[in-house]
């Protein structure tokens, strides 16, 4: 792997990072105080959404080498889009602090870690055995903490009704699932893309004893240009679809007891957008419009590059978010009027077990992610044009910090992007089938 592949990949996993956190972050913090100002869950949608396609769909007519996905990619684009959609629903109408506590927010949209079992099984077909001590014991931690953290709720005079509160945590984590499911197709797409990409004239199928190696560049190398292309389509044409799909679902702000409008007033609702997001009528909203639009792009942005390879590490660096935002309710005056009367006796232990729950749980999904690529025709492929993994199946010798060092220091250090085309062509196997040349 040449410098410049290795400092290009190095930047863009850095940035990705940086993207994922402060992203998720502003998010996690600007929606209750939005809403506090401005309380029109849908108007907030609409939007936000309408932002979305509008910046994206600059971005990919200035810098994108084609402007449509593959046919193969439109059902995985619009998939991604619904789950988007349904993500922005649920966890909209469930940030009103009057519904589910601020402070509470970030812990339980980690009980996302169910669905990842559900859709990496139903989605993905993965194989992984999931019935381990680590994912126990990472799943009673995230209950734990969860439990900790919502006792003093339920005896708090800013919840419309404990009772009520139960169930809009429940709706805030099914929202939380939904994230994680639009992840999955957004890393569908680009396995997807890369496969049409394989197809074209300039690449060709590798056979190795009559093994066909179908997907080469899964773990190599890509071009920067297919992949800002590819990254601007994604998400121009995900957020066209989120949006489509929200705009059929204004109907749920007239649910009573779910939606904040009457049939009376839920067309002033909606056109007061217009105001409270360009103006100073309705106190920062404007501010928090341009604040949260910001935070929700850049983790979107963030997202492309570690969803290349549907790697644990996105989940991951984006729960990281939640001791920034906790810390964030705690130590400014907003927590009196959106988190209620804050007890560190409860959330310090619930942070602890959520932080120790998340790096259980990534860590040994990492761990099982290297030990099937060795088995993998991508890893094989891998391993003979000279990109070796330091990872070994010896997990009696590695701790959970040693875990961490090598696997992230194998997802830099793998090749995925250069700044030309691949070509592969005459390819040369010696008697034994042991020698590749790539020219």
């Amino acid at each position: 792997m040449s410098n410049y592949s290795e400092i290009i990949n190095t930047v863009l996993f850095v940035l990705s990072i940086i993207f994922n956190i402060i992203g998720t972050t502003i998010q996690q913090i600007s929606m209750p105080l939005w809403l506090n100002d401005w309380s029109v869950p849908m108007g907030i949608l609409i939007s936000c959404s309408l932002f979305y396609v509008t910046i994206f769909g600059i971005l990919m007519l200035l810098f994108s080498k084609r402007y449509y996905p593959h046919k193969s990619s439109w059902k995985i684009l619009c998939l991604a889009g619904l789950f988007d959609a349904l993500n922005s629903i649920f966890i909209v109408y469930a940030s009103q602090s009057n519904r589910v506590p601020a402070i509470l927010q970030p812990i339980l949209y980690n009980l996302n870690i169910f669905s990842v079992i559900l859709s990496n099984k139903l989605i993905l077909g993965d194989k992984k055995k999931y019935f381990n001590w680590y994912v126990l014991i990472s799943i009673f931690l995230i209950l734990l903490s969860v439990t900790i953290t919502s006792i003093p709720f339920y005896t708090n005079k800013n919840v419309e009704n404990p009772n009520e509160f139960v169930g809009w945590s429940v709706i805030y984590v099914i929202g939380a699932c939904f994230g994680i499911v639009f992840n999955i197709y957004q890393y569908l797409f680009y396995k997807n893309e890369k496969e049409e990409l394989i197809k074209d004239e300039q690449y060709h199928i590798i056979s190795i004893q009559n093994r066909e190696i179908n997907n080469i560049i899964n773990m190599e190398k890509i071009s920067l240009k297919h992949f800002f292309s590819n990254s601007f389509i994604l998400l121009f044409y995900q957020c066209l679809f989120q949006f489509i799909f929200i705009l059929s679902l204004i109907w749920i702000d007239l649910l009573p007891g779910f939606g904040r409008s009457t049939v009376n007033d839920l067309a002033d609702n909606l056109l007061s957008m217009f105001k409270c997001n360009f103006t100073n009528q309705c106190g920062n909203s404007y501010i928090y419009y341009l604040v949260f639009n910001i935070g929700y792009m850049l983790s979107y942005v963030g997202s492309c590059y570690l969803n290349l390879d549907n790697n644990p590490f996105n989940i991951l660096f984006m729960a990281l978010s939640t001791p920034i935002s906790i810390i964030f309710w705690i130590i400014t005056p907003y927590s009196d009027i959106l988190s209620g009367n804050i007890n560190l006796y409860y959330v310090i232990p619930g942070l602890i077990f959520t932080i120790f729950a998340l790096l259980i749980w990534k860590f040994w999904e990492y761990r099982e992610i290297l030990m099937e690529k060795r088995q993998t025709s991508s890893y094989i492929t891998s391993t003979m044009l000279g990109f070796e993994s330091e990872y070994t199946d010896d997990s009696s010798i590695y701790t959970i910090g040693n875990y961490y060092l090598n696997s992230l220091k194998q997802f830099v250090s793998v090749p995925r992007l250069t700044n030309a085309n691949i070509e592969i062509s005459n390819i040369n196997k010696d008697k034994d089938n042991k020698n590749i040349e790539i020219v």
